[in-house]
């Protein structure tokens, strides 16, 4: 007789999911980003998630231009904290901005916040004419100068508060008109680097790494490795037939005919001395 076959049950995947909702910083006021399904909480930390300052406030259809990149970094029961990690101009922004007659001045250099967070910001000046080098290494030292004082007394949540929102913009535009007309000053983006230890960008090429030029092996040097068989073949080249073009044919006619005559002059010859 037959053996009874066991019955095996099939495991609903879907229940054991859970939904999660993840949430935008303080300094977003928590409105919730984005929500999905989980099984394990600890796989969700580090995950990013891209938005639109739009999508967040819902207040003017321009804030579309500017993105936003969060982290997570904490998760609870069904709720996911977050951080933000990059914010920047669309480039279709960026180059509407930019017009003929006008001189690009851009600053990109590394902060840090009081509570130990390290940025970089990249800071765009426009000027209504064109400038000479002068004025610009003096908007960008004079930025340079605001940010820093700026900064060092505020923590991260307030400082992306006044990046976001203008504020720090306006600072520098108020301090940049003394110098030369400005037409626009926004910062173009923001990168978290580090905060509490861990690191989220890694700068490629530190000075550290790279070696002088004299430390440098050339090419020549370098020899080859013999353990290694090389199993490819030569590959073997054939000749491509070449193209006879009109003249060519001509010219090779002519040659013909004259091999012709100078045989009847040598058979005529012949029979002249026999």
């Amino acid at each position: 007789m037959a053996r009874n076959k066991k019955s095996v049950k099939i495991k609903d995947k879907w229940k054991q999911k859970q939904w999660l909702i993840v949430e935008s910083p303080k300094s977003f006021g928590n409105t919730p980003i984005s929500y999905f399904p989980i099984t394990d909480q600890k796989s969700v930390i580090g995950k990013v998630l891209e938005t639109t300052l739009y999508d967040l406030l819902k207040d003017d259809i321009q804030n579309q231009t500017k993105k936003l990149l969060f982290v997570i970094v904490k998760s609870n029961n069904n709720t996911a904290f977050t951080i933000l990690k990059n914010f920047q101009y669309s480039r279709e922004y960026v180059r509407s901005l930019i017009r003929r007659g006008s001189t690009q001045t851009v600053l990109i250099d590394n902060f840090s916040t009081s509570d130990n967070y390290k940025v970089r910001l990249n800071v765009l000046i426009l000027s209504q004419r064109r400038i000479t080098s002068s004025k610009k290494h003096e908007l960008r030292a004079i930025t340079n100068k605001i940010v820093s004082e700026k900064i060092k007394n505020l923590t991260y949540d307030p400082f992306v508060q006044e990046v976001i929102l203008g504020k720090l913009a306006s600072d520098i535009y108020n301090a940049c008109k003394k110098i030369t007309p400005i037409r626009h000053v926004g910062i173009q983006k923001l990168k978290l680097l580090n905060f509490d230890g861990i690191e989220l960008i890694q700068d490629i090429n530190s000075p550290d790494d790279v070696k002088p030029v004299e430390d440098a092996k050339p090419v020549e040097d370098a020899k080859p490795d013999t353990k290694a068989k090389s199993t490819r073949k030569a590959k073997t080249t054939k000749a491509k037939p070449v193209k006879k073009t009109k003249s060519d044919a001509k010219d090779s006619k002519k040659d013909i005919l004259n091999v012709e005559n100078t045989s009847e002059d040598v058979s005529e010859d012949t029979t002249d001395s026999v």
